[in-house]
């Protein structure tokens, strides 16, 4: 084992300020600088923050009446490293009792955590899972001395992921690290996969793979009491407990003889209190027993204390021979004990994260959460989700079914253990949109136990016994924090989701859930007593990744009508017409003109019933009557259209159509009229058609005959049906569609939900060909989606 190599600090820029400041303000200091019989090129090293001696720095500190720690900023690269450790060049250490320890320990290791259970109850090989990381550089100091004034200017969006994280440097194999420096901070976000690369460095020194003459020593510190973490001696008295020795002077008497691979984890996920006891420990300690080697897991360099002789590391995403090796791993698991059910899989998924179209899940697989989600999913469905909405939906809805016994001491149930899936959903949806609709992406403690106190409120069989509602709301996030960390505390009280998809997804998912197509303005239940129309509107144009999201309502929307066999051959009647007719607009928009063409008579009688042909045309072109708005919202050229002269600025196809339409809901005798106003307006119809109308009109005697009246009521019906066969032969409009009641109500929820979906495709925020996919399966019967978008 290399001897302990002497510490170098060097002096922030914060701390040399401080020492300056010193010096200027007092002669008598600088005079006793000079008695401490330093170089004036160390001197001057320390003041311009270059590295000097752990002893002469700590000398200059005591001199200026300065905590060297918080003057203290060491540069990454003068951070204490050793020689990279040949397991085969290593002497065990003679001592019987450190023998038999290393023999107790590596057994009790292999026993807890030489294998990981996956989401489908699998065992899979701790030692089969490879990580790597990166080297990061220090934070400044300042983000230490004031997080308040660096939260005002930190971009809560484009700098989420990067929160409490210093800049990256180079990427290295993880076990090359851990042997080339002796204290290291093991950085990242929930799920990234500190707890398990511990596991993993654990079992690889248990089993002699490396550091075979060391004792590794997991520590999880969320399995012990506060009050026990709050101790003078907390961490000495941990190790004691975990290696069985009788007294505290015995432990601390190995410690100082070295050869421990302390492995401390969730070093910020304790209470308060005893997180700054434990870390301010762990500084000292690590100074203290330096012939040891440690590796602390925390979520973010901005700790109660700084960690200065700690090299800060970060895990990596998964590269590509990582995340095929752990595919493979799952799914010979899987195989193993259903061969037919899952054979070839591991290859298909393989292969489906190369196509084009998955470019999103390749990318999010670099995560072990995702991935891990990903192979269950795959397992499950056969294939991957075709968005990520779908992704998170059937992730999130599995984590949260899952229930973890909880193994801290002082773990106290809470309600949240009773509340079934949906209720859970509902809880975090509300956080989710509380926080969202105030822009808090990052919201402090009491922010979130008002919120968890506000929707417990809402639960009728609540109670707090003995708690106020703060305290138990406290409990509640405590749980949901441990139970699947979708919210989790990134630095000293404050508090975020996994991610800004999370959050988007809860609150996509909620917006769903509470989808009435029957009273889009209808008003949620407590706790969001607020117009679901008002919430839709606000949410959707603030929201980041809403692509997936409005997919997800598009699809719900299409669920509206989906099983109405006679609204689908609506549907298909409208596509088919849309292709044929030959206009200068967008189709999407053409199949909005021709819905509404057909079914606005069905919901006011005041079209149903014109006094005649005149007032139908006339309120076909100019009344509020008709609604073409959805039509004019997917095409200017038709918005410009009915907002000014129509039958000038209206392409000739839709004024024929129009006008057609408005003879068949008049009476029939009015083709006169209709004749009569074309040629007077010039409209170019079909010379055929025109035969036709001209010969059916002669059918009809004259008005002011005494044989008119009895012919039209005898030949009324007939007469009437030929002019609409006419008009749907030559026009293919017309169509008597006899929708029921339910089906007219169904068409109207249909029409006003696509509205409002086509209202959010102004969102800036959505991606050019979700919109455009989006808009081009609009009003499209559900068999024709299925064929091309599917």
């Amino acid at each position: 084992m290399a001897d302990h190599v002497q510490q170098l600090l060097r002096a922030s820029i914060w701390g040399v300020e401080q020492a300056k400041s010193v010096c200027l303000s007092s002669t008598q200091k600088v005079n006793q600088l000079r008695d401490l019989q330093i170089s004036r090129a160390t001197m001057q090293q320390f003041l311009t923050g270059q590295p000097v001696s752990e002893e002469v720095f700590q000398q200059i500190c005591q001199t200026l009446e300065l905590n060297w720690e918080d003057v203290a900023e060491p540069p990454d690269d003068v951070l204490p490293e050793s020689e990279p450790i040949d397991n085969a060049k290593v002497s065990l250490p003679e001592n019987p009792l450190w023998l038999e320890l290393r023999y107790q320990m590596s057994r009790q290791v292999l026993e807890q955590y030489q294998f990981l259970q996956l989401l489908n109850q699998e065992l899979i090989p701790l030692e089969q899972l490879q990580f790597e990381v990166y080297l990061l550089k220090g934070l400044p100091r300042d983000i230490y001395v004031n997080l308040n004034s660096y939260l005002e200017q930190f971009d809560q969006r484009q700098e989420f992921e990067r929160f409490g994280l210093g800049e990256r440097q180079e990427r290295h194999a993880a076990l090359h690290i851990v042997q080339r420096y002796k204290r290291l901070l093991l950085l990242g976000q929930p799920a990234s996969g500190k707890s398990l690369f511990l596991r993993r460095l654990a079992v690889s020194c248990a089993k002699g793979e490396s550091f075979v003459n060391f004792i590794p020593v997991l520590i999880n510190l969320r399995d012990y009491h506060q009050e026990f973490l709050e101790q003078p001696n907390a961490i000495e008295s941990i190790i004691q407990k975990i290696l069985d020795l009788e007294t505290l002077e015995i432990t601390q008497s190995l410690l100082e003889r070295g050869h421990f691979m302390i492995l401390v984890d969730d070093l910020d996920r304790i209470a308060m209190q005893a997180r700054r006891n434990i870390q301010f420990q762990l500084r000292i300690f690590a100074q203290r027993y330096y012939q040891n080697r440690f590796v602390a897991a925390c979520r973010t360099q901005v700790t109660d204390y700084t960690f200065p002789t700690f090299r800060k590391i970060e895990l990596a995403p998964l590269n590509k021979v990582q995340i095929e090796t752990f595919i493979q791993t799952w799914f010979q698991e899987a195989e193993a004990n259903s061969p037919v059910a899952t054979s070839g899989l591991a290859q298909q998924l393989m292969a489906e994260l190369q196509f084009p179209k998955n470019k999103r899940f390749a990318h999010w697989a670099s995560r072990p959460m995702i991935l891990h989600l990903l192979c269950w999913i795959f397992q499950y469905l056969g294939h991957l989700p075709r968005s990520q909405f779908s992704l998170y939906e059937l992730g999130i809805t599995r984590i949260l079914e899952l229930w973890k016994p909880n193994k801290n001491p002082d773990y106290e149930p809470t309600i949240y253990a009773e509340l079934n899936l949906y209720e859970r959903y509902r809880l975090l949806s509300y956080i989710a949109v509380q926080t969202f609709e105030t822009k808090e992406i990052f919201f402090n403690l009491k922010k979130a136990k008002q919120y968890i106190g506000s929707y417990l409120k809402s639960l009728p069989s609540f109670t707090t016994g003995r708690k106020t509602l703060a305290q138990y709301s406290a409990l509640v996030l405590a749980e949901i924090e441990e139970q699947h960390g979708l919210i989790f505390e990134r630095t000293q009280g404050l508090y975020t989701f996994e991610s800004i998809s999370v959050h988007e997804f809860l609150i996509g998912h909620y917006l769903l859930k509470n989808f009435d197509p029957n009273n889009l303005y209808h008003t949620l239940e407590t706790p969001i007593p607020r117009p679901w129309y008002k919430l839709f509107s606000s949410l959707t144009q603030e929201m980041e990744h809403i692509d997936d999201f409005l997919l997800h309502v598009k699809h719900k929307i299409d669920q509206i009508v989906a099983k109405d066999k006679k609204v689908q051959i609506f549907l298909s009647w409208i596509n088919q017409k849309s292709i044929l007719v030959k206009v200068p607009y967008r189709i999407t928009a053409v199949r909005a003109f021709y819905f509404s063409q057909a079914i606005d008579h069905l919901f006011d009688p005041r079209i149903s019933n014109p006094i005649d042909f005149s007032h139908a045309v006339n309120r076909a072109l100019r009344s509020s009557l008709h609604d073409w708005s959805l039509a004019c919202m997917l095409d200017r050229d038709l918005d410009y259209a009915f907002n000014h002269n129509v039958i000038e600025e209206l392409h000739i196809e839709f004024v024929v159509d129009l006008i057609l339409n408005c003879l068949l809901v008049t009476l029939a005798h009015d083709l006169t009229l209709f004749m009569t106003y074309a040629e007077d307006r010039r409209l170019e119809i079909d010379p055929e058609l025109k035969d036709v109308l001209y010969r059916l009109k002669q059918e009809i005697p004259r008005r002011n005959s005494p044989s008119y009246e009895k012919w039209w009521r005898e030949h009324c019906q007939t007469w009437t049906k030929k002019l609409r066969l006419i008009i749907i032969e030559h026009r293919n409009i017309g169509y008597d569609w006899q929708f029921n009641k339910e089906q007219r109500a169904l068409l109207r929820q249909y029409y006003n939900a696509n509205k409002l979906l086509v209202e959010c495709l102004s969102n800036m925020r959505i991606e050019p060909q979700t919109a455009q996919e989006i808009e081009e399966m609009l009003l499209m019967p559900t068999m024709e989606i299925k064929n091309r978008f599917v």
